[in-house]
């Protein structure tokens, strides 16, 4: 198999995040501006991801006001009175939630709200049932996460931890980058053990532990950008925490962003890169590739991943010429360049250089190369 090099924040599988709020991140906005609703919305959230609720009311307050921009706007009359309730004003948001007058499509926001008032209250029935389905069904809004979130924490709190527990999963399904996931896998370890079964518990356990660290880093970056907002190595440390939640077409509109601005950071061109390969953009990957190296014509990694590229192209010359940079230079001694060597060399065999190939194949297994230089059948 062909490798290229990763970047070292790749092993774990999540999806889903939102990030809208990049186009904003770093300013701040005041309570009158004007913005487009998803904007708003992710303005508000981010507030209060980042422990930031007076903020969220300095924006919420203006823009449900009576005439306000998006006085009928459940998801953000919700995130107001969340806002409010996070800053211990606890009366004044359910009187938010109780007056709100939203509009049929955002309607079940405030819904949602409300039972999120009553589970803050220790009103668990009246939180599990306002968030039942009608007809039976685990939840009455399956669209929105965090009614599956609420529902399953009233049940669970109510003792109920194994019919909590599928709704916990549907949440994590949903939203598995959500900052509420580590709780959502704990609980899951805890119905888990409920029914004895050591090795689910230990594995949600482990997963809410590795979320938690997820977010530690993910949190910090967003802070680090809102207040450095021109510091490039905050988004790229992002942009490298969402390559590896397997976000990549989040990454890549980041660093869209990023090298625009910074044109000449090899780095962000370099990442932008591997955001492309991993959506199996090759031609675009190799695009930025180039621009890194016309920026730092030492990043070997950026050389090494479109040697692999135009290798597997079948542009011979130009896969040959970036592996034998690499090897003849300082990189080619870096253990995680390793397979520059063997690359070349079976190159040079495809080539019918028998001897070129068998002296190159030599020198990677000098330097801990375990594989034949005969490729295997594929």
């Amino acid at each position: 198999m062909t490798r290229l090099h990763e970047t070292g924040r790749e092993r774990h599988a999540f999806a889903r995040i939102l990030c809208a709020w990049l186009a904003f991140a770093g300013l701040a906005l005041s309570a009158s501006a004007q913005l487009g609703r998803d904007d708003a919305v992710a303005a508000l959230r981010e507030d209060l991801e980042l422990d930031r609720p007076r903020d969220a009311l300095a924006r919420g307050k203006a823009w449900t006001a009576s005439g306000g921009a998006f006085e009928h706007d459940g998801e953000v009359v919700a995130l107001y009175a969340r806002a409010l309730l996070a800053t211990g004003a606890e009366a004044d948001a359910r009187a938010v939630v109780e007056r709100a007058r939203p509009n049929d499509a955002t309607k079940p926001w405030v819904e949602l709200e409300a039972a999120r008032q009553a589970l803050e209250r220790d009103e668990l029935d009246v939180a599990a049932r306002a968030l039942a389905g009608a007809n039976g069904e685990p939840v009455r809004f399956p669209e929105l996460a965090d009614c599956w979130l609420v529902r399953a924490r009233a049940l669970a709190r109510l003792g109920k931890t194994v019919e909590a527990a599928p709704l916990f999963r549907r949440f994590l399904e949903l939203a598995p980058l959500s900052p509420d996931g580590p709780s959502a896998c704990h609980q899951l370890a805890q119905a888990a053990l409920s029914q004895d079964d050591q090795e689910n518990a230990r594995k949600w356990f482990a997963r809410a532990e590795e979320l938690g660290t997820w977010h530690g880093f993910y949190r910090a970056r967003r802070v680090q950008i809102r207040e450095h907002p021109n510091d490039p190595l905050p988004k790229l440390g992002l942009a490298q925490l969402l390559l590896e939640a397997r976000e990549y077409a989040r990454a890549e509109a980041l660093l869209v962003a990023l090298t625009n601005a910074e044109p000449k950071f090899a780095n962000g061109w370099f990442h932008l890169g591997e955001a492309r390969r991993k959506q199996r953009d090759l031609a675009g990957a190799s695009a930025a590739y180039t621009r890194a190296l016309e920026n730092d014509p030492e990043h070997a990694f950026a050389r090494f991943n479109r040697a692999v590229i135009a290798r597997m192209e079948r542009r011979d010359a130009d896969a040959r010429a970036d592996f034998e940079r690499i090897v003849a230079g300082p990189a080619g001694e870096d253990a995680r360049l390793l397979h520059a060597h063997l690359e070349l060399a079976r190159l040079l065999a495809r080539a019918g250089d028998t001897a070129g190939a068998e002296a190159r194949h030599r020198r990677y297994v000098e330097l801990g190369g375990k594989e034949p230089l005969a490729e295997k059948p594929r």
